[in-house]
């Protein structure tokens, strides 16, 4: 069964920014030139670049481009198996503990030059036993406006 045609843009994307082609800030195709390289409508590139956007692979700056991430997209995550294995997924909730500004120096460095940085700590239960606790950083741009409730997931 063939894969849709925004799906193969963003596949090829994701596989070139694994395997370093594309860097971390570096600037990849335009939406003409992907247009014109997949012989498809703006709408396909725009709805592939989007998905890639709300992945966490690259960011979209209006009049400049799409830049690759500098998050440590793809790195390893260590984690513990545990006896949640194979629980109900009702049985799970998140609690947002803390927003705040990001003011640590290495943190900043993964992101662009100007970003603003919010440090958004969650902590995850599972059948009101508190089994995971997530320190997300994201630039400010994708949580202006959000509240506690719309950032648990």
């Amino acid at each position: 069964m063939a894969i849709a045609k925004y799906e193969e843009i963003k596949q090829d994307i994701v596989k070139k920014i694994l395997s370093q082609e594309f860097q971390p800030g570096q600037k990849i195709s335009s939406e003409a030139d992907l247009k014109s390289r997949y012989n498809v409508s703006s709408t396909t590139v725009v709805k592939a670049l989007n998905e890639l956007v709300s992945e966490g692979y690259v960011h979209r700056i209006q009049g400049k481009g799409t830049f690759v991430t500098k998050a440590l997209r793809g790195s390893t995550v260590k984690y513990f198996e545990n006896d949640y294995k194979y629980y109900d997924r009702s049985d799970e909730s998140t609690e947002v503990i803390s927003i705040q500004n990001e003011l640590i120096s290495e943190i900043l460095g993964e992101f662009d030059e100007g970003i603003e940085v919010q440090k958004i700590t969650r902590l995850k239960y599972v059948r009101n036993e508190a089994i995971q606790l997530a320190i997300t950083y994201i630039d400010s741009n994708y949580v202006q406006g959000a509240s506690k409730e719309q950032l648990k997931s």
